[in-house]
């Protein structure tokens, strides 16, 4: 496994890489309008040539000779023959912006460096991280600089035609391999949405792209390690809710959407007005073998992935604020928090991990109160959220730009 992913590391270096895309968009889109390529694997094969030259014979075009070199012309113009079919139809973005962008003042811009290459999540070395930390770079640059998002899709497009990341082998105790697939998931979301936003994308490549993350959303699933989804902590089950629902409007797939609507509504169920530090996990059964104070941090980070989903069903007009299958919904158990984290000095959880409070990127980022704001601009009950995101802004000026792993963005996503 190793070679094999020094071996990929060179070709990247090489500068080979992106006439990979250009092929597979060839050979995906050659099988549709019925010339047989064999299984797409962006090779120019016997099958792939044969299939090629069947099409020059048969259609007038002024295409040359199937290559690499001109695999990406040949990409544009089969890209136009097949927009209206069955699979295609990702190639042209839903129209949905999930961000503010009308303003990129608080964005980091950066050198957007080529994307970490791996075949597997492997938390223990921390190649997770690499890739997370990439997402983060690329999308506070993309949406500060327009420009900058024709780099980030091809970078996609790169990730995509490897298949980074789809094969989870990480075993372990901790967070499974598919909490942190559905945290990447939500990632490569908000990397499409924003080179969407830019038209920063070639001919036939978003397709390309779509196609990669529907393998995360499909591998995200617990059953692919022996376990059942009823098996999941809340928090995951949120996490899952967020990026099923991103993935479900950004790509569009209408079956990860159904599904993060169904998972929010499990943990929404849970949802109480005044929620303390072990109201949405229920009881000791998912806080066993856990540090005795992260229920604090679990509550927000659970709350905080149900803010992200419900922000983006609202740009589809699904209303999920209000959504109160228990009673409480979305809306009155964050005021309920509010509470429970700021009265009486904190009283209510003294002794408990508060580093969510900080921007710091990681799970334990507060940097969903941006979404919240967003949807209640002036609602006078999300004043406290608004005034401790100002002096965490003044504090904190290293955190400026994307950081949000896991939880969500910050910042600059809407500032």
């Amino acid at each position: 496994m190793r070679k094999y992913i020094i071996a990929v590391s060179f070709i990247v270096m090489a500068g080979l890489k992106p006439a990979v895309a250009d092929v597979l968009c060839v050979q995906s889109r050659l099988d549709a309008l019925g010339y047989s390529t064999g299984l797409p694997d962006g090779v120019l094969g016997n099958n792939t040539n044969s299939a090629a030259k069947a099409y020059l014979e048969s259609v007038q075009t002024k295409l040359p000779k199937l290559s690499r070199k001109t695999s990406a012309e040949w990409c544009s113009e089969l890209a136009t023959k097949t927009a209206n079919l069955p699979g295609f139809m990702t190639d042209v973005p839903p129209g949905i912006e999930l961000f503010d962008y009308t303003n990129a003042s608080f964005c980091r811009v950066q050198s957007i460096l080529a994307p970490p290459i791996s075949l597997v999540i492997d938390r223990k070395h921390k190649k997770l991280i690499s890739a997370l930390k990439w997402f983060n770079s690329a999308i506070s640059t993309a949406k500060a600089r327009p420009e900058e998002a024709k780099i980030v899709a091809e970078m996609l497009e790169e990730l995509a035609s490897f298949k980074a990341f789809v094969k989870l082998s990480w075993r372990g105790n901790g967070s499974s391999p598919a909490h942190w697939q559905t945290n990447l998931l939500k990632n490569i979301a908000f990397a499409v949405n924003v080179v969407d936003h830019h038209s920063g994308w070639q001919p036939g490549k978003r397709s390309i792209v779509v196609d990669w993350g529907d393998k995360v959303y499909s591998n995200s699933h617990y059953t692919a390690w022996g376990r059942k989804q009823s098996q999941r902590w809340p928090d995951t089950i949120a996490a899952a809710a967020a990026a099923y629902i991103s993935w479900g409007v950004v790509a569009p797939n209408s079956t990860a959407l159904a599904e993060g609507r169904k998972d929010y509504h499990k943990v929404a169920r849970l949802l109480r007005k005044k929620g303390g530090t072990r109201s949405y996990h229920g009881s000791r059964k998912y806080l066993k073998g856990m540090p005795k104070n992260w229920g604090t941090r679990l509550e927000d980070k659970t709350l905080g992935d149900l803010v992200i989903a419900a922000h983006v069903a609202g740009r589809k007009k699904i209303d999920l604020f209000n959504h109160a299958p228990s009673g409480t919904s979305l809306y009155e158990a964050i005021v309920g928090w509010q509470n429970t984290l700021f009265e009486n000095n904190g009283k209510a959880v003294k002794g408990e991990d508060l580093s969510f409070l900080a921007t710091d990127g990681e799970e334990r980022s507060w940097s969903w109160t941006e979404y919240f704001i967003f949807n209640y601009p002036n609602d006078p009950r999300t004043a406290i959220l608004r005034d401790k995101s100002e002096k965490i802004k003044k504090s904190d000026w290293s955190g400026f730009g994307y950081r949000g792993r896991a939880t969500g963005p910050s910042t600059c996503l809407f500032r």
